[in-house]
């Protein structure tokens, strides 16, 4: 086997040197007619060949370290630095919208609209107005019901626990009543 590996090996470094000479040759006519042949169009590579970075422009393109627009650090090429820390804008002259700005007001702030949504909602959905005063007076109601509920519960809780009690002080006497009657049968 290791001589298979050395066979593999001499044949495609005189590929690689074949490769080499004919992109860096120079071809006549009859000699362009026969590469067609190869598949490879060497007369193109070899431009692409010589535009290679040259090497300022890779020490330029090292990686650095930035903190982006949402405060997250990142690790970019410092070609892409610029793109990163240049502020956001729409146009040349328009800044977008920031959560300081006039926009993100209360008096802007749409609520949630039940009557838009494709689906069907539960019984135990409230509508809001989209008023915010209504919105409020809506709330406020709810929350004064809740607490309504929450006292019925737990004034009524009591009398079903009584409720429960008697029963089962019922169910004793019964238990006891026909104890009673068993015995005074097996009586001779």
């Amino acid at each position: 086997e290791p001589d298979v590996f050395e066979q593999s090996r001499s044949s495609l470094q005189k590929k690689a040197k074949l490769y080499d000479t004919l992109t860096n040759a120079h071809f006549d006519a009859d000699q362009l007619e026969n590469m067609e042949l190869l598949l490879v169009d060497f007369e193109r590579k070899k431009p692409d060949a010589q535009t290679s970075p040259p090497e300022d422009s890779k020490r330029n393109d090292e990686w650095v370290e930035c903190e982006d627009e949402f405060g997250r650090t990142r690790v970019v090429r410092k070609r892409a630095l610029e793109k990163i820390s240049r502020p956001n804008t729409l146009d040349g002259n328009a800044d977008i919208y920031s959560s300081e700005s006039s926009f993100a007001s209360r008096a802007h702030i749409r609520h949630y609209d039940s009557r838009q949504e494709n689906r069907t909602v539960g019984v135990g959905h409230y509508g809001f107005a989209q008023d915010n005063g209504e919105r409020e007076e809506q709330m406020r109601n709810l929350k004064e019901l809740r607490e309504q509920t929450t006292a019925a519960r737990s004034k009524a809780r009591p009398s079903s626990d009584r409720r429960k009690a008697i029963l089962a002080k019922r169910a004793e006497y019964i238990h006891e009543r026909h104890a009673q009657i068993r015995r005074s049968m097996n009586r001779p």
